[in-house]
This record gives C-alpha cells, structure tokens and sequence, in this order.
C-alpha cells in the first residue's frame, strides 16, 4: 500500500497554498511595477536639478558648476525630458563624442561628473545600472607637471606689489597647500611652540577630509610672526584668518590666482605655470632634495601615494647610478 502521509488532507490545503503563492507572486510584481513607475518618472532635468540641490549643501560652488556644466552638455545632447532609466552607452558614446570636439580639454572631468551624478542616481534606485560605468575614455598622455625654482619664485614675488597677495603666494611655494587652505586658514591653526600648521578643522574640512600637520620651516616662520605683530588691530575682523582683506573677511580664491598669474607673465616663466604649480613646485623642490616620497605624500595630504608618484621621476639618484653600469664595459 502506498504512503499517503504527505498529501493535502483535503481541497482547501491545495487552494489555500495556491492563493499564497499567487500573492507573493503579485506582490513581487507590484514592488517592480512601483519601482519601474518611480525610474519612468525620473526625467533628465528633474533628475539634475535633484541632484545639484543636494550636491549644493556639502560641496564647493566650484565643483558645483563644474557639474552644472556637465549636465548642460548632456542636456543638450540627448534631450532633458528623457528618463534617466532610459539612458543607455549609446546615449553616452554620443554626448562623449560631441564633447571631444567642444571640450577638448574638460570632456574627462565632465564625464566623471556624470558618471559620478548617475552613481547616485542608482543609490537612490532611480536607476539599474549606470550607463557610462562601462564606456571607457582613452588613455590620456601622462605629463609631468609645471613648477618653478625659488630664483624665479623670487622673480615672481619682486612683481607683486600688494603684500598680502605676495605672502600668499610665498606661503603656498613653502608649504605646499592648497588654495582654499591657505585662504581658509586661521591664526589659531598655527602652533608657534611647536612649529607646526594644522591643516583641517571644525570650521574647514580639506579635499580628502583628512587633517594633517605641517612643519614650518625658518623663513616661513619668520614670514608669519612678522605677520602676525603687524596684522591690523580692527576689531570687526571676524575669524582672525591669516590672509585676509583689510575688512578682516578673506580674499576670494580668484584675487590670489590673476595676481600671480600676471605676476607670472611679467617675470616671464613658462606660460604653464599657474597658482597650483606653487603646490608642485613644493613638491618637486623635495623629491629633488632627496626627501621620501611617502613623506611627500603626507606633507600634500594626498590619499594616496599613486598621487604624489608624479613626481617621482625628479629624484634622478637611481637612474643616474644605473647609467653607471655601462661605464665599466671596456
């Protein structure tokens, strides 16, 4: 006789099971129906205008543009009543090629702006897959950067005529930093007993988010105490900043920049040469001496030693030794 312990004991088990199972199934069904109805609706110019109210509350109004623009491009490459969900490579090959011939020199940082937008596009689930992960750029040719030598830092400087701009740019040669942290700095950030600048606080969060510490070397030193017994007495300066306008408020990142860039053409150095170069120049003057490049790394505060490798082929040490080998052949 055959087992029958495993059978339905009646038609209602059988029903009942069946209309569990259909309600999972359509319940499944209505989940993607709603999130498929949520992607439709995401048009490209809703999604952008999400986006950059968001992007506007953490990041500088620099990035911001720059996004902006990179929108702008897509925009008027594809359309903005196109659902972000509907976006595909071919879309992006398109926008990519037009933007090499518009944008020969920014289409890569628009397109990691974009790829960037549409990454968190698929973090809030407005899309399934972002449609420029897999298009890849080609390859661009690597350059070693532009700096300058403390002969024609001195050329510079001699062109200068405000002092305040001038010991900007002589502080940024000396210590490396960025723009936005020289002129975000505070007098409070600068340890005078133990010869160190701190880099990052509660009141300015640095590019990578990280804070770090900054020896000061002698003349920087000096340049900063002379700087800091002859500093305006008024008493409306609001954050004590340690270059700032007379008001006490600091310089716009622009003042900083043309001032040294007309300094630049004046004493005549490579046209290559702008404000971020004093950062390489920083950086080069190091390697050159023989300091670490881990060391180097730490001191720019990049987050990776990859970063700081552009500069690497200055220490000359190694390549100089291996020419060497050859002087014993007879």
């Amino acid at each position: 006789m055959k087992n029958e312990s495993n059978k339905p004991s009646n038609v209602n088990d059988i029903s009942l099971d069946a209309i569990v199972k259909e309600l999972e199934v359509q319940l499944k069904k209505s989940k993607k129906l709603k999130k498929d109805k949520k992607r439709r609706k995401h048009s490209l110019k809703n999604f952008s205008k999400e986006y950059l109210d968001n992007l506007k509350s953490y990041s500088t109004p620099k990035y911001v543009k720059s996004v902006e623009l990179s929108f702008r491009h897509l925009i008027n490459s594809i359309g903005e009543k196109k659902s972000i969900s509907k976006i595909d490579r071919k879309d992006v090959s398109k926008v990519i090629a037009k933007l090499k011939v518009h944008a020969p020199d920014g289409f890569r940082v628009y397109f990691r702006n974009l790829k960037a937008a549409f990454n968190v596009a698929l973090d809030w689930e407005y899309i399934k897959v972002n449609p420029f992960e897999k298009v890849k750029l080609p390859k661009k040719q690597k350059v070693s950067p532009a700096y300058i030598t403390i002969d024609q830092l001195n050329l510079i400087l001699d062109r200068m005529k405000n002092k305040d701009l001038k010991e900007i740019v002589y502080f940024a040669f000396f210590s490396g930093c960025r723009r936005n942290e020289i002129l975000n700095l505070r007098w409070k950030d600068i340890d005078f007993k133990q010869n160190t600048i701190t880099i990052g606080n509660e009141d300015f969060s640095t590019k990578t988010k990280s804070q770090r510490f900054l020896p000061i070397p002698d003349d920087l030193l000096t340049m900063l105490l002379n700087r800091l017994t002859t500093r305006t007495k008024n008493t409306s300066q609001p954050d004590n900043f340690v270059f700032a306008k007379k008001n006490g408020f600091p310089f716009h990142e622009d003042v900083p920049t043309k001032a040294f860039k007309a300094a630049c053409r004046l004493a005549g150095v490579d046209e290559r040469i702008h404000f971020h170069s004093l950062r390489h120049s920083f950086a080069s003057y190091h390697i050159s001496n023989g300091t670490d490049l881990y060391v180097v790394r730490d001191l720019l505060g990049h987050s990776s030693v990859t970063t700081t490798e552009i500069y690497s082929h200055l220490d000359t040490r190694s390549i100089q030794k291996s020419a060497k080998v050859f002087n014993k052949v007879k």
